[in-house]
């Protein structure tokens, strides 16, 4: 496995994997604290501040468990598998065998939860999945000066970060606008086929 870690998070790692710096039981903990650090949104998990305040070494206990959450990010990014991780352990940060069967083993239960977590970090706009529309008829009547006209009532049905109806975009449009809207839709679609076909000789 090779990583875009630092020094500093080598460093870290090194720490972590030390025996008289960070014992069984503490090492245990973190690991737990700094899987449940990604995977849960809410303050559920270990918390990281008991531990790093129970401790007489709460440089070591901070520098090293923020060198952990770099790690599993990290190779959870890049979909390693158990075998690289446990090399790179190993080799490069010096873990005893013991401590790399107990992360490896956290990681892989952990992985699909900590992918899922990157995955909805940053902004997404919505995807459009489908689309519904409806004719609104303003019938002209001997009351009324304007004339008939016909109203399209779209809406286009999202799928993102939350399943509430309210993140659909609705508007309403009459026939010339929808038509302009259509032709400008099917310019970018004839575009997007364009750039296909270069990024693919």
């Amino acid at each position: 496995m090779e990583t875009r870690l630092c020094a500093d998070v080598l460093s870290g790692l090194k720490r972590l994997g030390n025996s008289t710096l960070v014992n069984e039981d503490l090492f245990s903990k973190l690991l737990v604290c700094g899987v449940n650090t990604i995977t849960q949104s809410n303050s559920q998990s270990l918390n990281f501040l008991s531990l790093a305040t129970g401790s007489s070494k709460g440089d070591v206990m901070k520098e090293a468990h923020f060198s952990l959450l770099a790690l599993l990010v990290e190779a959870a990014r890049m979909d390693v598998s158990s075998d690289s991780l446990q090399s790179f352990l190993e080799s490069k940060v010096n873990w005893p065998a013991n401590r790399c069967k107990k992360l490896t083993t956290a990681f892989n239960e952990a992985l699909p939860h900590i992918q899922v977590s990157l995955a909805n970090v940053g902004f997404h706009p919505p995807h459009v999945v489908d689309v519904k529309w409806s004719l609104l008829h303003n019938i002209k009547s001997s009351s009324s000066e304007h004339a008939a006209n016909t109203i399209v009532a779209v809406n286009f049905k999202t799928e993102g970060m939350t399943n509430s109806s309210e993140d659909d975009v609705q508007f309403m449009c009459t026939l010339p606008e929808l038509q302009d809207l259509v032709s400008k839709l099917k310019e970018a679609l004839r575009q997007m086929e364009r750039v296909a076909q270069m990024s693919h000789p």
